[in-house]
């Protein structure tokens, strides 16, 4: 697994998309819903109902149990039912969404783990390439 660079998300609603044309606010990438069509940008999210929404942890590490490649134009519900089965699957409370070198669009069921030798055994356990450190925005390959 290699991992991108990886965004905060601001998840807004709707309406105040006419507020706001130009798809950044605060310096945060927008997630924007068009018709049955999630697009997600990279980032970390929990499952909150029907709802992917970002995680605002700022600290730790992201660890990836396992991923699954889905299609750009997945619709919501495909996404939401992905998510959902990945959670219930392997007991996560995230999900992490990236893009591959080649372009492809991946979700991994991610757990948040707090200190960095537990993260590094964790990641080499699920034979992982990298773990995610949260604070410092970067990859650390183990």
């Amino acid at each position: 697994m290699r991992i991108q660079h990886r965004f905060v998300i601001v998840l807004l609603p709707n309406w105040l998309d006419t507020m706001l044309p130009y798809g950044i606010v605060w310096g945060y990438q927008l997630h924007r819903q068009k018709g049955n069509t999630m697009e997600l940008q990279d980032g970390t999210y929990f499952l909150n109902g029907n709802r992917l929404d970002p995680s605002s942890l700022e600290r730790g590490y992201w660890v990836a149990e396992t991923d699954h490649e889905f299609d750009h134009g997945a619709t919501t519900e495909e996404l939401i039912q992905i998510a959902q089965k990945m959670t219930d699957t392997y007991d996560v409370g995230y999900i992490g969404i990236w893009t591959d070198p080649q372009g492809r669009k991946v979700m991994d069921a991610t757990h948040h783990v707090r200190d960095l030798m537990q993260a590094i055994a964790m990641g080499r356990h699920w034979e992982q390439k990298a773990i995610w450190d949260i604070k410092h925005g970067h990859a650390i390959y183990i």
